[in-house]
């Protein structure tokens, strides 16, 4: 029986399922050979049993062959299209644009968290008193 689910839950799913294709795409262009079950297992997609969720890695390369950005090869593993070598030259910039803001972040809260936790004194003999 099919569930209705909410318009935030199927933008997180479609986000959810970009990501995946992302990350797929970016393993691939660096081990092209790579089964279903080894992509589950680098990207660390495991059930509850801790198996690789190899219908996870057959869903994102799927989207991807039909994207164009991959190809089956004969021999086994796929290789990355000229529009797929692309895609992955755009994704690397975004996520280096992504782990930049992350760590700009993560400094300029741990830097505002140290003056809130500043207790301010006047130096000696400077006191208002």
């Amino acid at each position: 029986m099919a569930s209705v689910i909410s318009e935030g839950e199927e933008i997180r799913r479609k986000v959810e399922a970009r990501r995946d294709e992302d990350d797929v795409l970016l393993l691939l262009e660096q081990s092209p050979k790579l089964s279903q079950s080894e992509i589950a297992e680098r990207l660390g997609w495991h059930d509850d049993a801790g198996k690789p969720k190899k219908r996870r890695a057959q869903t994102a390369l799927a989207k991807l062959v039909g994207q164009q950005l991959i190809e089956p090869l004969r021999a086994g593993g796929y290789k990355l299209t000229k529009q797929g070598e692309s895609e992955t030259s755009d994704l690397r910039g975004e996520r280096w644009r992504e782990e930049i803001g992350s760590a700009s972040a993560a400094a300029f809260v741990g830097s505002a968290h140290g003056l809130n936790d500043r207790t301010d004194t006047a130096p000696h003999g400077f006191a208002d008193d």
